[in-house]
This record gives structure tokens, sequence and C-alpha cells, in this order.
């Protein structure tokens, strides 16, 4: 997909109907550089278990030009299960930008989580899409809220100092499987935060399992027959760096220092080398001062995140960032 036809047709959106998906995927990786394949595409959007398919398309003719599309999530918001979208994917053919196509297929896609009564959105846009997420004068009666950047942190682990000795179980398996008690911890993890991605059993097997393409791995930590910790984590060759993509751990310094150490030792027996520990914090989370302690520091790499209330249920406190856990896990990108 190279160049455009009919370059004078009027431009049509509709939401997305059966097959489309081809186009869909073919514009994605010719926009993006990238390989998605029918199956990934399957995952992020069929296999979603609320199975709803948010997707509003653009159209020049018979070829699609556009998307915005968001992928359905159940939210924790202060003690309430809301219906959650997260906007992604949100791509326009290099002919057509530049011609309000953004704008009209957001606008839509906006009508469309009003009309099916969804409670909030969430979204992680870049640079040039935040432009117009919060441009005043392109699209300032869909009140989308940036209500800030959150900052990737980093380890180099040449600066990970050895735990002292611990009476703790360590598991790493690259099997990725979960049990009702992994949502219990993390449930009784995320407590102290008023907004949340639920992560039901449904959820964390589709988010982690699938034909996503990554290749994520789990640990848990035990103490005295009690769960302290989970972690889902990848590894990235090109960066030889580790994301901590979900950190639940209610645990001291020393412990979170031998979750680290095991996995370095993990990748080290595999014969992989990392040189870095990624994450994603806010001064809020728990972890957050023992993470510095441990020498954890903001990187210059960050994401902005974007919300908006569309009901009752979340229109107080939703532009509250104090309020929120946001995780890598969180977005579409790890």
């Amino acid at each position: 997909m190279n160049t455009l036809q009919h370059t004078d047709t009027e431009i049509t959106y509709r939401q997305y109907q059966h097959g489309d998906e081809y186009a869909i995927v073919n514009l994605f990786n010719f926009v993006f550089n990238r390989n998605m394949t029918i199956d990934q595409w399957d995952w992020a959007y069929k296999e979603n278990p609320e199975r709803r398919l948010d997707i509003i398309l653009a159209f020049r003719g018979t070829q699609l030009v556009g998307q915005s599309a968001s992928t359905p999530l159940l939210f924790c918001f202060k003690g309430n299960t809301v219906k959650v979208t997260r906007v992604q994917n949100v791509m326009i053919h290099p002919d057509c930008q530049g011609k309000g196509i953004f704008t009209g297929i957001l606008k839509r896609l906006t009508e469309y989580i009003y009309q099916n009564k969804l409670d909030l959105v969430v979204t992680f846009p870049n640079n040039n899409s935040l432009f117009l997420f919060g441009n005043p004068t392109v699209i300032r009666k869909l009140n989308y809220y940036h209500i800030a950047d959150i900052f990737t942190f980093i380890l180099p682990v040449s600066s990970l100092i050895p735990a002292d000795s611990l009476d703790i179980s360590i598991h790493i398996d690259k099997t990725i499987d979960f049990i009702k008690s992994d949502c219990d911890f993390i449930l009784s993890s995320m407590n102290q935060y008023e907004i949340f991605n639920a992560r039901s059993l449904d959820y964390l097997h589709w988010r982690f399992k699938g034909s996503s393409g990554k290749n994520y791995h789990i640990l848990r930590a035990f103490q005295n027959n009690r769960q302290i910790a989970l972690v889902l984590f990848k590894y990235y060759p090109d960066a030889q760096s580790v994301d901590l993509v979900e950190f639940f751990v209610n645990a001291e310094k020393n412990v979170i220092l031998s979750l680290l150490n095991s996995i370095k030792v993990y990748y080290l027996k595999n014969d992989v080398r990392i040189s870095s520990f990624n994450i994603w914090l806010f001064p809020h989370y728990i972890n957050y001062k023992i993470l510095l302690d441990i020498g954890f520091s903001q990187s210059t790499f960050s994401t902005h995140v974007v919300t908006k209330s569309f009901s009752s249920l979340t229109e107080q406190g939703f532009d509250s960032l104090h309020s929120y856990y946001l995780s890598m896990g969180d977005s579409d990108v790890y």
C-alpha cells in the first residue's frame, strides 16, 4: 500500500465489520513499519474477554485510510467496577494526514463510547496524538484530559547490589498461567489505590498468554507460606533490558533486591545478558521510595496519560493523578 486511489473521493466513516481486519493490518504495518499478523490482531480485539470491538474506520472510496480503535477493559473505580476502553492504534494513511481525519474518527469513537454507555477512557497517546487530544481549537468539545506523563525508571544491572539471605521462596516460570490466589494477591496489593485495571483471571490469561507475540515470564515469591510478590517481566534483546511489566510486591527493600537478583541470575543461567531493569513509576506508588533507594532513577523516556469520564460513576476524581495505579502492562506496547 504505497499510493491511494480516489484522491478526490469524500471520506466516509463506519464501525468495524467482519473482514475489515485484513485492511486494518495492512494499514497498520504500512503506517508504523511493523509486522502485525492477523493472529495478533485477533488476539488484541476478537479474543478480548469483554468481547466488544470499539473500532471506527475511515475510507476514501473503498480504501481504508484511517482507524480509531480502543480496547475494552474493566477497571475498579472507587470501589465500583466500571467499563473502560483504552484508545490505541489511531492511525491515518500518510497521504491523508492533515485533512481532519484524525479528528473525524476520534469524534465518532467518542460518540460510540457515549452510545454504548461506557464509563471511562484511559489512553497513552504519542506526541502527535497528544497534540490533537489536547488541542482546544480542534476537539475542545471532547474534553479529554492529559493528567500526567508517566516516566520509565531504570536500574543498571551493574548497580544492583546483592541481597542478604532471606527465608523466602522465589519461582520463575516462562509458562504463563494464573490462579484465583494470584488475583486475590493483586487486589490486596491495589487496595491503597482508587482507580486501577481490575485484572480478572480472564483478563490476565488474555493479556499475558494468547497470540500477543510477546514473551512474558512470571515470578512468584512466598514467605512463611504467604505470597509476597507477583511480577511479570519481559526481555528486550535490542536494549538488553528487562521491563517489569507488572510489579505487585508487598515487601521490604531486601526482598525486592532478592527478586531482582533472582531475575538477573535466571537470565545469566540461560546465557542472556541484561543491562538494566525498567519500570513505570509515580511518586505515590507504594514501592516508589524503596525502588529509588535501590538505585532506580528517572529516565528521559515518558508516556503520556490521557483520560476522559463518560458517566456519573467516574466524573468525580477521574482527573486525579494520585488516584491511579498504571503499569506497563496497562499499555498495549509492552
